[in-house]
């Protein structure tokens, strides 16, 4: 596997994750993920006769935390500037929430780079449901954890239901030690940016005037 920086036009690095040869799929994380959270699927990709890239979208992971572009043109760029960097082609796009609306974007911009969409709990429009569920997350969110432990206690709270493996690999690319204690790996400001527009959008199409509750 290799490592890198793409630079989108405005001057943004993204950080990206390159991994075997051959058809090239590209991973698009949700929030509040990175590029880490497809470490299996590269491997097996990678081992399968593929291509497999993951990036760190601005404001998460290593990639640059700009104060402004926390929007889906902006998002679709930084995939953009990846894929430009590694001169992809016929590229077969894997997104997941959030970054599943990116990939659909992506899309819609640059179709004469993308061959297929693969879109993972995702719909073309946010459903109000699972943004206003995001939004009480992000405001509710413990910036700091003493501990794993602690850490892994409010991921199994908030969702519940996965295996133990899900966990472990949640609390590996999520979180990074500092001063002792866990904080998140990515920008919370980012990530109000993110659900501010998000909720906005949401609240337009379903034609709500009332806060999230």
């Amino acid at each position: 596997m290799s490592t890198g920086m793409a630079t989108t036009q405005e001057g943004t690095e993204v950080f990206y994750k390159d991994w075997g040869m051959g058809q090239p799929v590209v991973f698009s994380h949700g929030w509040p993920l990175n590029a880490d959270a497809w470490d299996d699927q590269l491997f097996f990709m990678a081992s399968n006769g593929f291509r497999a890239v993951a990036h760190d979208r601005r404001g998460h992971g290593r990639s640059s935390q700009p104060w402004d572009g926390n929007d889906m043109d902006h998002y679709a760029d930084d995939l953009a500037a990846v894929i430009e960097e590694l001169d992809l082609h016929d590229v077969v796009l894997v997104g997941h929430s959030m970054g599943g609306l990116h990939a659909i974007n992506l899309a819609a911009r640059y179709p004469g780079r993308v061959r297929a969409l693969v879109i993972v709990d995702a719909s073309p429009e946010p459903l109000p449901v699972g943004a206003e569920r995001a939004q009480r997350l992000l405001t509710g969110r413990p910036e700091r954890f003493q501990d794993r432990a602690e850490a892994r206690a409010y991921l199994e709270r908030t969702s519940p239901g996965y295996p133990d493996a899900v966990y472990e690999n949640r609390l590996a690319f999520a979180f990074r030690e500092e001063n002792g204690g866990l904080v998140w790996r990515s920008d919370p400001a980012a990530l109000g940016r993110i659900m501010s527009v998000a909720m906005s959008t949401t609240r337009a199409a379903s034609g709500a005037s009332a806060e999230p509750s």
